[in-house]
């Protein structure tokens, strides 16, 4: 089981994950170990048939996911790429599932991806047969741990079956990018690879719809939101250094294009929910 609190803090923006965690039934659940490093983790979302629908705010990190609607299965969609920060639209007849992917999960078990202008597929139209009856399996359980262990069984099967040069190759053109939100650059990992610059930005494109560099800038950003949530010791130029940027002013620019704040802000935010948390916990 994952920190579920923690999560909709990090991933969810303002004062909303306070209201969220009040109303909405969210629980997170690890994957089978096999599948960890290609499966961040589950994710279930219900709301109270007598709660108001509320919007919120979720943040990009570079991954993918897989939400089912249960309620509605034609509704259920492939996220192929997100590098805004998105709206949730919470109802009161929420019944959502959801897979996250690790970075490059995504590609590694169903390979090349064609993505849409909005980052986003509906199942019925991806055209990947297994993910259709994995669709069907979910609809017919009877509870959210028989979907758990459907999951698990079938992106399993998936990822042994990913035997294929096309996949074992999309996975590492993903995973070769992680490096540069250390700070090496997009040109030194391409020359490793053995592109230019052009022909690893087209591929990388191809394979998530967005660039390497605005990926590795994503999940730089995501990395400084979960440091500021957890620490609020660290000094702000340590994280900005830790990072690899060269300047605080690159990273301002950076984490608010990602986050709709400044790093600043969103520290004060993260502090002041900690600190109403623990209030009502004391009380």
């Amino acid at each position: 089981m994952i920190d579920t609190e923690n999560y909709m803090r990090e991933h969810f923006g303002d004062c909303q994950s306070e209201k969220a965690l009040a109303v909405l039934r969210f629980t997170t659940v690890a994957p089978a170990p096999a599948l960890q490093g290609v499966v961040k983790h589950y994710w279930f979302a219900s709301m109270n048939v007598d709660a108001l629908p509320y919007m919120s705010r979720q943040y990009p990190d570079a991954s993918m996911g897989m939400v089912f609607d249960l309620l509605a299965p034609q509704k259920s969609v492939f996220e192929a790429h997100n590098t805004e920060v998105r709206l949730c639209d919470f109802s009161a007849q929420t019944a959502l599932l959801g897979v996250r992917f690790a970075v490059g999960g995504a590609q590694r078990l169903l390979g090349g991806l064609a993505v849409n202008e909005h980052g986003t597929i509906p199942l019925d139209m991806f055209g990947h047969d297994a993910l259709i009856r994995l669709c069907d399996e979910l609809l017919a359980a009877d509870s959210d741990w028989r979907r758990v262990e459907i999951l698990n069984g079938s992106l399993l099967a998936l990822l042994c079956d990913q035997s294929s040069n096309n996949r074992s190759n999309n996975h590492q053109w993903i995973q070769a990018v992680l490096p540069t939100s250390a700070g090496v650059r997009v040109n030194e990992v391409a020359s490793a690879l053995g592109y230019t610059h052009r022909q690893f930005d087209r591929q990388f494109y191809r394979l998530c719809g967005y660039t390497p560099k605005k990926a590795a800038s994503m999940i730089r950003v995501d990395a400084a939101r979960r440091l500021l949530s957890a620490r609020h010791d660290l000094a702000m130029q340590d994280i900005v250094h830790g990072l690899g940027y060269f300047d605080q002013a690159h990273f301002i620019r950076d984490f608010k294009r990602y986050s709709d704040s400044t790093p600043s802000a969103y520290r004060q935010r993260k502090y002041l929910q900690l600190w109403s948390s623990k209030n009502r916990g004391d009380n």
